[in-house]
């Protein structure tokens, strides 16, 4: 369900002022007077009611109520809380990784610095993470998210410290045994997903992941472009999810 994202963290019966294009999408887009509400969530995914209290020239003023959401149902397939470790490509592409994840189900990304890394990380990393912030936003806005992706700073791959959970390195070789399945046989809490530059990880930083814990990944024969393998990784472990706990609840 689709639902407006306020930014930042709110607290119950607060106001808040809402300007630019936030203001723009409320009152010129889905056209709200003083007075109407529209479901909400902040970046932290707590869901709000947010009812119009008046439209100034330069803001328009809002005050935020906890909306009861009840206790939902159970969805089968609902993916673990998965982070990509997104090596950073030229250009905005950036900007469309950021779409695709928050459609397909992560809650963090990280930029990373490899050797292979083209991208030269400058002074100017505030403003792209503020980008990035606002791309959270409106793919979260767009696709009815539960939260934006929370966008980190970009870090070295070799100061990375994995998380408990499962670590998975996409690879374009089959360097284990295990499956995607066999990976997923107890689905776990945590997903950390890496994903490397054109051209792939190096050799040597394949096996610093492996040292630290993570599994390799292996999708098949066919290359990924590095815009697209976070998301095609993320769909194959969904559809893998669904269809255990399909399977699951159709043997009980």
């Amino acid at each position: 369900m689709k639902h407006f994202v306020l930014p930042g963290i709110h607290r119950n019966g607060e106001e808040v002022a809402l300007a630019g294009g936030d203001a723009h999408y409320l009152t010129r887009v889905l056209r709200l007077t003083p007075g109407s509400t529209v479901d909400a969530i902040d970046r932290a995914g707590t869901p709000f009611v947010l009812r119009i209290v008046r439209i100034d020239r330069e803001s328009t003023v809002a005050r935020v109520t906890h909306r009861d959401v009840g206790q939902p149902a159970p969805v089968a397939g609902t993916p673990p809380y998965t982070v990509v470790y997104q090596s950073l490509p030229k250009g905005r592409r950036m900007d469309d990784i950021i779409r695709d994840v928050t459609q397909a189900g992560a809650r963090e990304i990280r930029p990373l610095i490899t050797e292979r890394t083209i991208v030269s990380v400058d002074e100017r990393v505030d403003r792209k993470l503020e980008r990035w912030a606002r791309v959270a936003r409106e793919a979260a806005q767009q696709s009815g998210a539960a939260a934006p992706v929370a966008v980190g700073e970009p870090v070295r791959l070799d100061r990375v410290e994995l998380a408990d959970g499962l670590n998975l390195v996409l690879h374009p070789q089959p360097l284990a045994q295990t499956s995607l399945h066999g990976y997923l046989g107890v689905v776990p809490d945590r997903v950390g997903l890496f994903i490397g530059p054109e051209g792939g990880f190096s050799d040597g930083e394949i096996e610093l992941l492996l040292q630290k814990g993570a599994s390799p990944l292996w999708l098949g024969p066919q290359v990924y472009r590095t815009e697209l393998a976070a998301f095609a990784a993320l769909a194959a472990i969904r559809i893998v999810i669904v269809e255990r706990l399909h399977w699951q609840t159709s043997e009980a």
